[in-house]
């Protein structure tokens, strides 16, 4: 009617001019107040008919003004931010939820705050237990469909403020959607405290959630027995939630539920009106056998799966639900079963390849056209220059999960999946560029990698097929990230670049020199793109004077950038470990694209101070990998980069800490002649700093001290000549191993000190009297039996000490053990055996 287009015109022009309605001083609280009172006319004539109905999905099939109202709160919470939003809200929704003369009144309270809870979420936060009381206060509503609203609003929640909500208030929501659940007179009650514990187990740890399992799953129990198909349905699933929630701690309910739900999967067999509670039980039954594990599960295995796969071989409808369930049932008890699995793959790869196949369906029409802007149900627009493209959306959502699933199968499996490499990577590589929905091309770069991975498996006489798989796949995947609209798209594709590099590995990849060079001229154009945002973000901030809404929604796009470049980051790293020498010419040359820099001048650009922390760590990152990989010209590096490090080193921010640490120890180890020209004594300084800063071992600071201990072990090894007082430096390092916090660190540095004492260092031994002594046996006592150090240093790490208790005088290796805890003593000692 006139009023739901006038609410509809008001809501889209806050979703289009929000900084201007938040400013405008009248506009939240004259439309917020409008939304809640449409909230109020609910039609009673169909009163019976809400009690009767078995779907909470879609209570009508008119939209009414109850309807606008409710989405319209929403949207605008969602638009206009909940600083402008929840004051209004608030000071009405108390107002209605008071009206105990009126339950029409404290049902549209109760849902209204629903409604509010994701755009709003920030300042509901502050004050959650009070929110969280008020909709548990309505549990015992004398109304039912009160009491329907206040579970509802609990269970949004869940959502909304999960995992603090379940952390903090799990102890007052559980037992009463316990309660809740004996409201046997209203099966839509019971039902939807059902769906309650589905939204609060997806959050909820085994810890929280294993207290009140015996209760619930006794509930629920009952629950599945009843004669409601709602009911049954939402009780199924939520067994499932808990199962997923409780992890191993669901074994002891298995055989309580297994076979019933094995049953209804038999009985139910070619029912119409049971597809989807079907569906349902082989959702649960997969859940379960992934939380028990394939021990436990193994013994219903093959009955499940038989099951399964005579349902997907009588051939399913376009609608039938029972297809969207039984592909995530596929690959989690492919996830559980892992290899055993393989057997099945036969039956399940045809639809599942057919699926991810399917075109979909696409309108285009102009749109200049009436009506442009005007969405059909089960279809989305998007618009490409001067043409909208529509796309129904129920055959993408089938295709995306189809695409997901394949994945999956393709991660788990390794090479039992290698009969259909060929067609999977045929269908996925073009995904890449399947610009109608995110999660395809996100699915399909995810899954490139783990082709290759499979075709690697078999060994080294694989080389042939692995070069053709990367020939085939790595061209597409740079074009998919050069065209790449979406920044949460590109994250996914640039790291699955980087673990196809690492999949292909050096013999492959330095075949193709050609592809290390175009790699680097997109992250380059991609690099580029970010900065371009970046000061997009910032022009507009100052032109369009942005309120602090707009720049939160800027921070986080923000947050998404930098993740894009700490990827990028990673990427370089493989690309240089991998193509080494080879990669430096690309490295060093400007972009395809006319003004795109090479990648050394835009990371030299990220070392200034006044760029972000992120940059500088980024940075610092990739010129170590240089000077690592690189060869002689990325050695070259050293004394460019070196004093940035030396600055760094003791900068505000913990990570750029740890990065210049881990740089100077790199440089130290691989840079020879070059690190004494750039001074490397300078470093001394710094690195001391770090390590001697009275919070070095707080958990902030640690990894960035690790790694400083660690420079200074290499310089000891490798720059003796930078260290003037050795022994100095020697006494500071061994007070402070082990290192336990950076663990890929803490193997390399543990290495480095026992070569020094291998070749009888002697500041590292403390000289002619072995002063050191008593803290060198300490180190080997706490590295014995851990993961600080490789297989092959704990297999050195014996030798050593049998070989110091054997060849130095008794009276000092007495002396120094008389120091040591009788935990140290004891096992230095089995370690002699």
């Amino acid at each position: 009617g006139t009023r739901q287009l006038g609410l509809e015109f008001l809501v889209s022009t806050a979703e289009k001019l929000p900084t201007a309605c938040r400013k405008m001083g009248n506009f939240v609280q004259s439309v917020i107040p409008v939304a809640l009172a449409m909230m109020l006319e609910l039609d009673l004539e169909d009163e019976q008919d809400w009690y009767a109905k078995d779907d909470d999905d879609d209570d009508a099939m008119e939209y009414t003004n109850f309807d606008a109202g409710q989405e319209s709160l929403d949207r605008l919470a969602i638009a206009l931010g909940g600083k402008a939003v929840l004051p209004v809200a608030f000071g009405i929704i108390p107002q209605f939820l008071g009206n105990e003369g009126s339950w029409v009144h404290r049902h549209a309270g109760l849902l209204a705050i629903s409604q509010i809870g994701e755009g709003c979420e920030r300042q509901i936060d502050s004050q959650l237990g009070a929110v969280v009381t008020m909709a548990l206060q309505r549990f015992s509503d004398p109304h039912p469909r009160v009491r329907w609203a206040a579970i509802n609003c609990v269970g949004q929640m869940c959502t909304d403020f999960g995992p603090r909500i379940q952390r903090e208030f799990h102890t007052q929501i559980l037992p009463s959607l316990i309660g809740v659940m004996d409201d046997s007179a209203f099966p839509r009650v019971q039902s939807h405290a059902a769906a309650a514990v589905i939204n609060f187990c997806d959050e909820a740890t085994p810890e929280i959630i294993t207290p009140y399992m015996d209760t619930l799953l006794s509930k629920l129990l009952l629950l599945l027995q009843s004669n409601r198909r709602i009911t049954q349905e939402q009780a199924v699933t939520a067994v499932a939630a808990i199962a997923d929630a409780a992890s191993s701690s669901f074994s002891p309910y298995y055989d309580t539920f297994m076979p019933l739900l094995k049953k209804v999967l038999s009985i139910s067999a070619g029912r119409q009106e049971l597809r989807r509670l079907r569906g349902k039980v082989m959702e649960c039954i997969s859940l379960i056998g992934l939380s028990v594990g394939r021990e436990k599960f193994s013994q219903d295995a093959e009955q499940v799966m038989d099951i399964l796969v005579r349902t997907q071989g009588r051939g399913l409808d376009a609608d039938d639900p029972q297809s969207f369930y039984l592909m995530q049932a596929y690959a989690r008890i492919c996830r559980c079963l892992k290899e055993q699995f393989i057997p099945y793959l036969p039956y399940v790869m045809p639809g599942l390849l057919d699926a991810a196949g399917q075109k979909p369906e696409i309108e285009v029409l102009d749109a200049l056209e009436d009506g442009a802007d005007e969405e059909e149900e089960g279809m989305e627009t998007i618009k490409i220059g001067d043409k909208r493209i529509g796309i129904k959306t129920s055959g993408l959502e089938d295709k995306a999960t189809a695409v997901g699933m394949i994945a999956c199968f393709v991660a788990e499996l390794g090479v039992g999946f290698l009969p259909y490499v060929e067609s999977t990577a045929q269908l996925m590589v073009p995904l890449l560029k399947f610009f109608y929905h995110d999660e395809c091309r996100s699915s399909a770069a995810s899954c490139c990698p783990d082709l290759v991975k499979c075709v690697a498996a078999q060994g080294e006489t694989a080389a042939a097929q692995v070069k053709q798989l990367i020939t085939f796949m790595y061209p597409t995947m740079l074009d998919a990230i050069a065209g790449e609209p979406d920044v949460e798209v590109l994250v996914v594709m640039v790291e699955a670049l980087g673990d196809v590099v690492d999949a292909a590995g050096a013999e492959v990849l330095r075949q193709m020199g050609d592809l290390l060079q175009r790699s680097a001229f997109v992250m380059a154009e991609i690099l580029q793109d970010r900065v371009e945002r970046k000061d997009e973000r910032t022009q507009q901030a100052q032109e369009d004077g942005w309120d602090e809404e707009e720049r939160e929604e800027a921070e986080v796009e923000g947050m998404k950038d930098d993740e894009l470049l700490d990827r990028v980051g990673d990427l370089i790293e493989s690309l240089l470990r991998i193509g080494g020498p080879m990669f430096m010419p690309a490295f060093e040359s400007p972009g395809e694209k006319k003004g795109v820099p090479p990648l050394v001048q835009t990371f030299a650009m990220m070392l200034s101070p006044e760029k972000p922390a992120n940059e500088r760590r980024v940075a610092l990152c990739v010129f170590c990998d240089v000077i690592e990989h690189g060869g002689p010209g990325g050695l070259g590096y050293t004394e460019r980069v070196l004093p940035a490090m030396q600055m760094y080193a003791t900068d505000d921010d913990a990570d750029v800490r740890q990065a210049a640490a881990f740089g100077i120890g790199a440089c130290a180890q691989h840079s020879r002649e070059a690190f004494v020209r750039a001074g490397g004594e300078g470093v001394l300084a710094p690195l001391g700093a770090v390590v001697s800063a009275p919070a070095c071992r707080s958990d902030e600071n640690e990894l960035a001290t690790d790694n400083a201990i660690a420079a200074l072990l290499k310089m000891l090894e490798f720059q003796p000549a930078c260290v003037p007082d050795a022994n100095a430096v020697s006494n500071v390092v061994l007070a402070y191993l082990p290192i336990k916090g950076d663990l890929t660190e803490a193997k390399t540095a543990h290495e480095v000190f026992l070569r020094l004492v291998e070749r009888g260092d002697q500041s590292i031994l403390g000289g002619a009297e072995l002063n050191n002594l008593a803290n060198v046996l300490r180190i080997f006592a706490e590295l014995l039996g851990t993961e600080l150090l490789s297989a092959d240093g704990m297999s050195r790490l014996v030798a050593l000490n049998k070989s110091l208790h054997s060849q130095l005088p008794a009276d000092k290796i007495q002396a120094a053990s008389a120091v040591l805890t009788e935990t140290h003593r004891g096992k230095l000692q089995a370690a002699l055996a």
